[in-house]
């Protein structure tokens, strides 16, 4: 159970170090902001080629490593420890 945790924690910790520290800036609202504004920024914006003020966003990386830590977390989740969470055996817990 701890696996999904350290991905969700990992996930948070990526994406936020992507926002705060590599994202160059703009938003829809106020274009020359130096970092991604949680308020006014979509999450996804960090994962454009180019920032909304129009420079190459450095941070893309990290948010596409936070999504795959994500998925890896959740992938684990539904199909090792889910199952077992179901106590009958029937053909349905098998497939």
């Amino acid at each position: 159970m701890s696996l999904p945790l350290i991905a969700l924690a990992s996930f948070i910790l990526f994406y936020f170090y992507g926002c705060l520290n590599m994202y160059p800036g703009g938003s829809g609202i106020v274009t020359d902001t130096m970092f991604l504004v949680f308020w006014h920024n979509y999450l996804c914006d960090l994962l454009d080629i180019n920032a909304i003020n129009g420079e190459p966003n450095k941070g893309r990386t990290y948010a596409i490593t936070a999504l795959f830590l994500l998925w890896a977390g959740y992938k684990f989740f539904v199909w090792s420890l889910l199952p077992k969470l179901f106590k009958t055996k029937n053909n349905n817990k098998r497939l």
